[in-house]
């Protein structure tokens, strides 16, 4: 696991570059910016659970998997790994442009069947349900420190999927399907 100055340390490697800091240049630079960097830091939360990873380091990208999991349903699930590079290339610019490590709190990853009829409002073709080879490509998550449009603004930025803005429930949601963004 990394510590806080690891993390940092990573994250201002990782976004050395001017076309990782700078929104406006990351859309012309090369697709999926995340397989660039050295190490792929994360800081997250769900629940009661509290992890620091690296998900280049063995055995950490299952503990991403746990943490994502259909708490409902206590059942784990395969993310989408461009999903967890994407979502680890958002905390490390974040990082990097306040100079201090924020958690973000996963409120939702994988869906069954059952847990995603159970939500209000959810599409009932999701993208946090599996598909055919049990990959599933969502996650709600927020910060209780940076506002989910400055995230948002980032994973827009990075046109690897579609980004829900839900400022006024305090959370956003981040896939991997096909480019587009909704909500305020």
């Amino acid at each position: 696991m990394l510590n806080r100055r690891d993390f940092l340390k990573a994250a201002l490697l990782a976004t050395a570059t001017p076309s990782l800091i700078m929104p406006e240049d990351i859309q012309a630079s090369s697709p999926k910016p995340w397989l660039n960097m050295t190490s792929m830091p994360l800081y997250l939360k769900r629940g009661k659970d509290v992890a620091r990873l690296d998900l280049r380091e063995v055995g950490h990208f299952s503990t991403f998997r746990y943490l994502t999991r259909d708490v409902k349903a206590n059942t784990i699930g395969y993310p989408d790994p461009d999903l967890a590079g994407l979502v680890s290339w958002i905390q490390a610019v974040v990082a990097t442009r306040r100079g201090v490590l924020e958690p973000f709190v996963i409120t939702s990853g994988l869906r069954t069947k059952a847990t995603n009829r159970a939500i209000e409002g959810a599409a009932q073709n999701s993208m946090h349900l599996p598909d055919e080879r049990g990959v599933f490509r969502a996650i709600d998550l927020y910060s209780p420190k940076v506002s989910p449009s400055e995230i948002a603004e980032l994973a827009k930025a990075a046109r690897e999927g579609g980004v829900g803005l839900y400022s006024s429930r305090g959370f956003l949601h981040i896939d991997t399907g096909r480019v587009r963004a909704w909500g305020k």
